[in-house]
């Protein structure tokens, strides 16, 4: 690729961070940004009614420099206090960083080097995995690429990342596009629209995102009730993938859907005896699964079956059996990540 001078177009990068709990992570994260090489950005962090000291945090960064936004709100969730920071945006390019990650210094001067030099409206770049302990690991799953329509499916198949962060945007790809309220894997569910309205984009491998392992987040979280929602986010993404591949790529809607009614059974089998899913949401599944009568692999059709029509005295049995094997899973992960 050419070496092109980025200063000569300057366009302006927005970066929304939203702020959670995040005291002990957010000055390394706001700091990755003021050392950027690049300096034609926005910052603009939403306080999402953090208990803690971010708020103020925040603020005192604003005042320090004059291209950081703070927003507060009350405490409304991840995709809320995204929502809202993408409202504020100004710039041409769009990136979200989470308050307990950080980035590369060269992180934009390289993103904007492949957008312009390339006319791409996504650069999907790679990053590092960083454990509880400090080890850093480098993650890339996926080799250099330009072809649209490949990575629209692998997007759409999961095969490459649905998260947001990692990911340079046009902004205006977000435009009528929001975050869905009150659900987790916000990012499965609303990337693969963005990425089908896009046009042109690319595939680096370049390590310039810091994931970091937070004992604390939801993924990683040891309370049932979070996994459960989870899980129950899963088949709400998958099913919005199964309608996507079935409106744009058929050949990939049986793997969607496989996804979906996987994510549907595990979320009521975990549910069965705890009334911690709604009965509205329970019988949102159940419609779903009801309709799930064509080709399934043997086990899923099984699970499918008897979830639906099996004894529900049998369903929570199986239900608390699966509860405790997820419990012991996760203790395992959080001892690991201490060691």
């Amino acid at each position: 690729m050419e070496n092109i001078r980025i200063e000569d177009k300057a366009p302006l990068v927005s970066i929304v961070v939203p702020v959670y709990k995040a005291e002990m992570f957010l000055t390394r994260c706001i700091e990755s940004v003021l050392h950027q090489t690049y300096t034609n950005w926005e910052l603009i962090l939403v306080d999402d009614g953090s208990p803690d000291r971010c708020g103020e945090m925040c603020d005192a960064y604003a005042r320090r420099d004059a291209r950081i936004l703070v927003i507060h709100q009350k405490n409304k969730g991840l995709s809320a206090a995204r929502n809202h920071g993408m409202k504020n945006c100004h710039g041409k390019y769009l990136y979200f960083l989470d308050s307990d990650d950080y980035i590369a210094p060269e992180t934009f001067t390289v993103l904007l080097r492949y957008a312009l030099q390339e006319k791409a409206e996504i650069v999907m770049h790679g990053h590092y995995y960083v454990t509880s302990d400090g080890k850093v690991q480098s993650a890339v799953d996926w080799k250099p690429s330009e072809d649209a329509d490949k990575i629209r499916k692998d997007i759409l198949a999961d095969k490459i990342p649905n998260f947001a962060c990692g990911k340079l945007f046009l902004r205006c790809l977000w435009d009528g596009v929001e975050f869905p309220l009150g659900q987790t894997m916000e990012d499965l569910f609303v990337l693969p629209r963005i990425f089908l309205k896009a046009e042109k984009m690319m595939l680096v491998t370049d390590l310039l995102y810091y994931y970091c392992q937070n004992s604390g987040s939801i993924m990683n979280s040891v309370h049932l009730s979070s996994y459960i929602r989870v899980r129950y986010g899963k088949f709400l993404a998958w099913k919005e993938h199964e309608a996507m591949a079935q409106a744009y790529y058929p050949d990939l809607e049986g793997i969607c859907r496989r996804q979906a009614v996987h994510g549907a059974v595990r979320s009521l089998f975990l549910n069965s005896g705890t009334g911690i899913l709604s009965s509205q949401i329970q019988h949102e599944i159940r419609t779903y699964l009801f309709s799930q009568k064509g080709s399934l692999p043997f086990s899923l059709q099984c699970s499918r079956i008897l979830i639906l029509y099996g004894p529900q005295k049998l369903n929570c049995i199986l239900g608390k059996m699966q509860r405790a094997v997820v419990a012991y899973q996760q203790k395992k992960r959080q001892q690991k990540g201490k060691k």
